[in-house]
């Protein structure tokens, strides 16, 4: 038996079997980033029914619900933050939000996070915990799939730092779509401490903002396996 506030303090990792437990979006943010560094963006986007799904129930039914289950808009959180002092833009996925599915304001804070980095030239880190496309709105969430991989596309011409975290629950759909670049490296990692090390070896050794990140580096493109 192990009392919450302990596997809150040992990252949700047991002290006992090294069991990974699930993290919300804001969990592993809080894990990731220097303490009080993350600044969301596009906090109340939210989703419009617009093809007036219906099942067991309607789709803004479910978006209510989740939205008082999870205390989010949608299932994507994003912002600005920094990881030892270096500034970033990420994203994190909660698979608590629909599965974490990719519908229509999914997909534009994940392109608008990734389109920020590239104007302000700073790595990416993309969480995605994702259960596919969100068929409550057809089409749409499939549209979504040109919008990232654009984005994406644009700041691998930059020459900057992307790095994708595959984590439990994910199908590998949306990680297929966010891992896209030809330059890749595939490392399996225990924990998370090794994006910090990542983040901070990516620097150039030029002083001054406008130096970091100026050309593209061997690790400008890694895959991660996280819980």
């Amino acid at each position: 038996m192990v009392h919450n506030l302990e596997l809150v303090q040992n990252f949700r990792v047991c002290p006992k079997c090294d069991h990974h437990f699930t993290q919300s979006a804001r969990e592993r943010l809080d894990m990731l980033l220097d303490p009080d560094s993350f600044v969301e963006h596009d906090a109340d986007m939210t989703s419009v029914d617009t093809l007036k799904f219906t099942g067991m129930a309607s789709y803004t039914e479910r978006l209510k619900t989740y939205q008082k289950k999870t205390g989010l808009k949608d299932a994507v959180i994003s912002g600005f933050g920094k990881m030892e002092g270096q500034r970033l833009s990420i994203s994190a996925m909660d698979f608590n939000f629909i599965a974490a599915t990719m519908g229509s304001v999914v997909g534009e804070k994940l392109t608008r996070c990734v389109e920020r980095a590239t104007q302000e030239r700073v790595p990416v880190i993309i969480v995605s915990a994702s259960g596919g496309a969100r068929m409550y709105e057809g089409m749409l969430s499939l549209l979504q799939m040109a919008k990232t991989c654009g984005a994406l596309a644009l700041h691998a011409k930059a020459g900057l730092p992307y790095i994708s975290v595959l984590t439990a629950s994910d199908d590998g759909r949306r990680e297929c779509e966010l891992r896209h670049d030809r330059r890749r490296e595939y490392c399996r990692a225990e924990g998370d401490d090794w994006l910090r090390r990542a983040a901070r070896h990516s620097r150039d050794d030029a002083p001054g903002p406008a130096a970091q990140f100026s050309r593209p580096r061997n690790f400008s493109r890694i895959t991660a396996w996280s819980t």
